[in-house]
């Protein structure tokens, strides 16, 4: 069994998964080119690959099952349980932390946002009311009420922005769900004696067992989104980034028929299994821990603008990864 999740972590990794998950970052420009066949047309590569995906999806499914009953892995859920508490303060300060520094850059919630596709009335309120509860988020004032804040913003730019282009965000919708059901336990409580205060803590009480699912389900969609938009069914964004950014690493370590197309369905069905996996909660743990490891990984190619724009995906991940419960 040792191996078998030895064999599947190393193939996660190994894979070009998700080197490149938000192009649109880092193109200011794409040149238009030819889709390649692989993408219009079935073909044996891309059912190859297509079947590769399924088996790694049915052996983590196994993996599942299986690893419940493992010693070694019940150790590991009860030293990550130690620092459950921490899930939530980390969300709370990485969505804080961006929105407060997108304020300064000119950006809504992700670098693709900017002021520039924003309407100019309205743009420069909105950019000082993120920088605002991103700053309360941040200090920990009334959490609840900032996250509320920040759901409220964040849905209101789909009257200003195409929904496409907040749909591949819906992580922020999750996480702020999240951070509105538990609050922070680790910042002093306010009592208070109102009735639809009461009437309010009780409703969260009750969604508290379904908080990190919400958080869960955001990420994922943010996962299978993008992937299935810019990698698979549109790869000319995530093809064009590949020419300004040839980070096509398969081709270094010997591969040379690994071409630029092969490489991008390849990192698109990737993060479509891990947002599957997550979706139905299968190895959640696993999966927390193998985003935060590659979101890592690809700073060494893009620098501090990278791991700005992920902070809330690092704190979604990292609250998976001390927080979840795998379903049987």
């Amino acid at each position: 069994m040792k191996k078998i999740i030895l064999l599947f972590c190393m193939g996660l990794l190994s894979s070009p998964t998700i080197v490149f998950a938000h192009e649109k970052w880092f193109l200011s420009e794409m040149v238009a080119q030819k889709t390649p066949d692989l993408f219009t047309r079935l073909q044996f590569t891309n059912i190859l690959m297509i079947v590769v995906t399924l088996v790694f999806f049915c052996i983590a499914l196994v993996l599942n099952r299986r690893l419940s009953s493992s010693k070694l892995i019940e150790k590991a859920h009860k030293d990550l349980d130690k620092v459950a508490a921490w899930g939530v303060p980390v969300v709370r300060l990485t969505v804080g932390l961006l929105m407060f520094t997108a304020s300064y850059l000119g950006f809504f919630f992700a670098p693709e946002l900017t002021r520039e596709s924003f309407n100019e009335l309205y743009s420069t309120p909105f950019l000082y009311i993120q920088a605002f509860v991103g700053l309360m988020l941040v200090i920990g004032v009334l959490p609840r009420f900032s996250a509320f804040s920040g759901l409220v913003l964040f849905t209101s730019l789909f009257s200003f922005l195409p929904w496409q282009d907040l749909l591949p965000y819906t992580l922020y919708i999750g996480i702020f769900l999240y951070l509105m059901i538990l609050g922070d336990s680790s910042l002093p409580k306010v009592k208070s004696k109102k009735k639809h205060t009461n009437f309010l803590m009780d409703i969260f009480a009750k969604l508290e067992p379904q908080s990190l699912g919400i958080l869960r389900l955001g990420l994922a969609v943010s996962l299978i989104v993008p992937a299935l938009s810019f990698k698979i069914i549109n790869p000319q964004i995530a093809l064009a980034f590949l020419d300004v950014q040839p980070i096509n690493f398969m081709q270094g370590l010997g591969f040379a028929s690994f071409s630029n197309g092969i490489f991008v369905l390849a990192a698109g069905l990737i993060e479509v299994l891990l947002g599957l996996l997550l979706m139905i909660n299968a190895l959640p743990r696993l999966i927390g821990g193998i985003l935060i490891f590659v979101f890592t990984l690809t700073l060494t190619c893009f620098g501090m603008f990278e791991l700005l724009g992920h902070l809330p995906f690092y704190g979604a991940a990292y609250a998976i990864l001390v927080q979840a419960k795998s379903s049987k």
